[in-house]
């Protein structure tokens, strides 16, 4: 495979997650994010098209830039999260991730975006990064408790 990683340099703040084998519908897959109050966009993939394949694509917002290794952390941390199994090819930075193809098949899911650092297992080490990390982390166990006491 010619497609690889290494040039990135950063700035990453869509999650791209490749849903290709499952049996999931569009309507599962929306109860998933709205359960969790995320902000997704969710459509079929080109394949479904070609082959009548039960292939999705789900597109997030995270609330940060991400490194690479970040990046992989998030997507796969989201997947567990939201209970999907997903292509690998997700984690991959390089890989094209194509736009809709029909709008009848694309849904909006109104919510919040990715908590990166819920999901970021290496804490940064420099100090701006640091700073913006406990900030998100601390802001999450907020929402959380007030959402439990409520």
């Amino acid at each position: 495979d010619e497609r690889n990683d290494d040039n990135y340099k950063g700035g990453k703040r869509l999650v791209s997650i490749d849903i290709d084998d499952g049996e999931y519908t569009r309507a599962d897959l929306e109860q998933k994010l709205e359960a969790q109050d995320l902000f997704g966009i969710v459509y079929r993939t080109a394949r479904y098209y070609f082959d009548g394949s039960n292939r999705w694509r789900i597109v997030l917002m995270a609330d940060k830039e991400m490194s690479k290794d970040e990046y992989k952390q998030v997507v796969g941390g989201v997947v567990d999260f939201l209970g999907l199994e997903m292509d690998d090819a997700s984690k991959k930075l390089s890989q094209l991730m194509g736009y809709p193809l029909a709008s009848a098949d694309v849904s909006t899911v109104i919510g919040g975006m990715v908590n990166a650092a819920q999901f970021i297992k290496d804490k940064p080490t420099d100090h701006t990064t640091w700073w913006s990390y406990n900030q998100a982390r601390n802001h999450y166990w907020t929402l959380i408790t007030n959402k439990r006491a409520s």
